[in-house]
C-alpha cells in the first residue's frame, strides 16, 4: 500500500506487488495541505497524521518558504485519521496539542487498540510569521523522539507516550512484521546539533524491556543513513538478521556501508565496504 498528498487530498493506494498494478485506490480530503510524507498501515487501518506542518503550493510559486508550520490551521491540535481499508470509512481522532509526526516504525492492533509508532517533532518547516526570515537548519528541524499513540477503537480517544526521550530520526523495523505487533525498533540518533552532520549513532530499541542500546561508528565515520533490516536465511527470531547503513568517513570524505549483528549490536561492524 502508498499514498499521494496534493494539496488537502489524500489518496491511499493498493498495488500488487508482483506486476505494480493499482488494484484498488480511494481518496479523501482533510481539509488541509498538510506536509504528509509517510503513513503506517495495521491489518485494517491505515493512518494518517493531521498536524501543523504544511506544504504550501501558493508560497513557492511566489518564491517563499514552502514548508510553513501554521498551528493555526487546526484550532483543536494534532488529529490521527485511520481510513478503515475494509469500508473506506474516515474516522477522526483527536490527540490535541501542536506537533508534528516524522515517520514511522509501525502500527497494529491490540485487543481493541491501534498502537502507532513513530517519531515526533515539536515543530517542522518555517513559521508563518517569519516567512521573510527563515530560521536556521536544525530550528527549522528539531531533534525527533520516538513516540507511541494509541487509539482505542471502541470509543475513539487517542492518547501519546514518550518512549526512550532518546533523540533520532527515520525508525524501521524487520518489515516481515510490518502491520503487526513488534519487539524491536531502530533509528539513527541526533543527539547533538551539530553544524556539520544530522546523526550521530545507530540505535536499537526493545519495546519489551523497554531499553535502548546506542552504537557510534568506528573512528572518523559519523552521520548514518535510515538503517535497513536485513533477515538472516533461516531467521528464528524477529532481530536474527543485519542492519545495513551508510556511514560519512570525515577523514576521507568518503561514504562506507557498514553491515551490523541486528541481535548483537555493538560498536565494531561484522563487515565496513
Amino acid at each position: 500500500t502508498f499514498f499521494a498528498a496534493t494539496g488537502s487530498t489524500i489518496t491511499w493506494l493498493r498495488a500488487d506487488a508482483t506486476t505494480g498494478t493499482v488494484i484498488e485506490r480511494h481518496s479523501f480530503d482533510i481539509g488541509v495541505p498538510v506536509l504528509m510524507h509517510d503513513f503506517a498501515v495495521s491489518a485494517n487501518y491505515a493512518v494518517f497524521f493531521l498536524t501543523p506542518a504544511q506544504l504550501r503550493l501558493d508560497y513557492i510559486m511566489q518564491g517563499k518558504p514552502g514548508v510553513v508550520w501554521d498551528e493555526t490551521s487546526l484550532p483543536h491540535g494534532v488529529q490521527i485519521v485511520l481510513l478503515d481499508r475494509r469500508s473506506h470509512t474516515l474516522t477522526w481522532h483527536e490527540v490535541g496539542g501542536s506537533f508534528a509526526n516524522t515517520h514511522f516504525y509501525n502500527a497494529y492492533e491490540d485487543s481493541g487498540r491501534l498502537v502507532i509508532d513513530g517519531h515526533r517533532i515539536t515543530r517542522l518547516g518555517t513559521p508563518a510569521d517569519r516567512l521573510d526570515t527563515p530560521p536556521s537548519a536544525h530550528s527549522w528541524f528539531p531533534p525527533a523522539i520516538p513516540y507511541r499513540w494509541t487509539v482505542e477503537l471502541a470509543t475513539g480517544t487517542a492518547r501519546e507516550e514518550m518512549i526512550s526521550g532518546l533523540a533520532g530520526e527515520f525508525p524501521k523495523i524487520n518489515d516481515d512484521y510490518t502491520g503487526r505487533r513488534h519487539r524491536y525498533g531502530y533509528f539513527v540518533t541526533t543527539r547533538s546539533v551539530s553544524p556539520e552532520v544530522m546523526s550521530d549513532g545507530l540505535a536499537k530499541h526493545d519495546y519489551l524491556r523497554d531499553t535502548t542500546v546506542v552504537v557510534e561508528g568506528p573512528g572518523p565515520l559519523t552521520s548514518p543513513s535510515e538503517p535497513v533490516f536485513v533477515s538472516r536465511a533461516n531467521a528464528t527470531g524477529e532481530d536474527d538478521g543485519y542492519l545495513l547503513s551508510l556511514w560519512w568517513n570525515r577523514e576521507t570524505n568518503l561514504t562506507e556501508l557498514l553491515i551490523h549483528d541486528a541481535a548483537d549490536l555493538i560498536r565494531r561492524p561484522l563487515a565496513r565496504v
